[in-house]
């Protein structure tokens, strides 16, 4: 956009239809851009009428409703001579059922009609009218593919912001919900809405969300999967600090407990700031009591230590500290390695970078395959690999206890980071064994003590220590959860009675 059209925008109306006109045609690029269109009438039959038209871009709104609601209801009005104030109102009152906002500044026409609202000029007015009109079509709400539970609500974010602002509503329907609009992009203006509980979000923190939203000043920003990357506190780290969640039930649980939601146009909303603790979470973690529920937290911690490690230990042990396995078992492994031809390292990149191919090849060809190449080509691809003795069979079991572990981990960004630590084990052992695993363990849980979102300790409530409810590691009785987590330092931070079971 150029300095001349900033000028304009940030410059209020004209009292000439025809100035106002041309300004909205050189901003879109009229007539090149054939989705803006102009619909002039006279507006009252007195004395001729008045001029005006109605502008909107035909591509993102409903034309049935702006023929058959809004131009009928407008030709009937009798607005020549009336002074400007009344003739707002008579307009207002004549379109019935319908929500207007009134618009001073060309900057609030563009943004409304980007939006998908039908704007009305009149000629001698400085000021304009807006009705939402938008129709976009999106897909139905479903389960989200992503984060599927058994148990709980099958509801699903979409495409559509409006649409998951009133999925979360119906989760929390209380007032004190506050949604409060802005734009990001340059270009692409999409609108995002900073959602936030009043009387239970630190005001801080929803300052601090707010300033960041909106220093944002790149061209395109289309989600909030995007926007993230503009808004973390170390871009650099690969460790997720924002929660990217597509369960309406997941992020109302967490603006209950003092979160901030930003929400975009996607299927995706972000949730800030977020713990360790927090990506280890299920939503179904709610939904069980609370002893199954802490056995399933125990089996993911398990899982994810079996991602990094089980591999990387393998290398290690067989390398250089065969003492560490008992006899029987060193000859099992020395017995099925004869016959291989590489080292140990080498078989087990071998199989983790096929493992990874398998995975990804699983995802992006169509639906109906992607089982099939799964099952079949793991299976198949292991069993040519053991019987042509390019790797033994025992570490075809390894490696699979290693890829299982990594899709028991409940975020996927987590799991990504994961995959990537897993590698930086397995070269690790095979330089120094166990020492060098220990030394790369110690160096990732440093970084990981001084890694923050928004200013919280992605370690915390645990280090540093805050005062919080029994939901970290495990999770205790729902009863028991009397206080919100401490590091969020929330306006109230008590959630429920100190004896909220009779």
């Amino acid at each position: 956009m150029s300095e001349d059209e900033r000028r304009l925008l940030d410059s209020a109306l004209s009292g000439s239809l025809e100035a106002n006109l041309a300004a909205i045609n050189h901003v879109f690029h009229s007539p090149r851009n054939s989705s803006l269109v102009i619909r002039r009438f006279s507006l009252g039959r007195r004395n001729g009428g008045l001029k005006a038209a109605l502008v909107f871009l035909d591509d993102i709104v409903d034309t049935a409703a702006i023929r058959d609601t809004i131009l009928k209801a407008l030709f009937r009005i009798e607005g020549a001579g009336l002074p400007g104030a009344r003739l707002q109102d008579t307009i207002v009152r004549s379109v019935p059922g319908a929500i207007v906002l009134r618009a001073l500044a060309y900057s609030e026409v563009v943004s409304g009609l980007v939006e998908g609202s039908t704007v009305l000029l009149v000629d001698g007015a400085r000021w304009a009218l807006l009705w939402d009109t938008r129709s976009i079509e999106h897909r139905a709400i479903g389960e989200s593919p992503a984060e599927a539970i058994v148990r709980g609500p099958h509801t699903g974010f979409v495409e559509d912001q409006r649409t998951n602002l009133a999925l979360i509503r119906l989760h929390l329907a209380t007032p004190d919900l506050v949604c409060e609009r802005t734009h990001v992009g340059a270009r692409s203006n999409v609108p995002f809405a900073i959602v936030y509980l009043e009387g239970v979000a630190n005001p801080k923190l929803v300052r601090e969300v707010k300033r960041r939203v909106s220093s944002v000043k790149a061209d395109f920003v289309p989600s909030a999967d995007m926007l993230k990357s503009f808004i973390e506190d170390q871009p650099n780290s690969p460790l997720p600090s924002v929660l990217v969640t597509e369960r309406p039930d997941r992020v109302a649980g967490m603006l209950a407990e003092g979160h901030v939601a930003i929400v975009s146009p996607s299927a995706g909303v972000a949730v800030v700031p977020v713990t360790i603790w927090d990506l280890m979470h299920s939503p179904e973690d709610y939904y069980l009591h609370y002893i199954p529920a802490s056995t399933v937290r125990l089996i993911r911690w398990l899982a994810l230590f079996t991602t990094v490690y089980s591999s990387a230990l393998y290398v290690a042990v067989t390398n250089y500290h065969p003492e560490m396995i008992p006899t029987e078992l060193l000859s099992v492994i020395a017995s099925a390695r004869e016959a291989v031809p590489f080292p140990a390292v080498l078989e087990v990149v071998t199989m983790e970078v096929a493992l990874e191919l398998i995975r990804e090849a699983s995802v992006r060809i169509p639906a109906t395959f992607g089982p099939t190449i799964g099952v079949v080509g793991a299976v198949v691809l292991g069993q040519a690999a053991v019987m042509a003795n390019l790797v033994n069979p025992i570490l075809v079991v390894v490696v699979a206890i290693s890829g299982l572990g990594a899709f028991a981990v409940p975020n996927y960004e987590l799991g990504v980071v994961l995959r990537l630590t897993k590698f930086i084990m397995i070269f690790a052992a095979s330089i120094a064994g166990a020492p060098a695993v220990t030394a790369v363990t110690v160096v990732l849980l440093a970084r990981l003590c001084v890694s923050y979102s928004f200013g919280v300790p992605v370690t915390a409530p645990v280090i540093p220590h805050r005062e919080h409810s029994p939901d970290t590691f495990l999770r205790g009785p729902v009863w028991a959860m009397e206080r919100r987590p401490g590091q969020l330092h929330p306006a109230n931070s008590r959630r429920q009675a100190g004896r909220s079971r009779s």
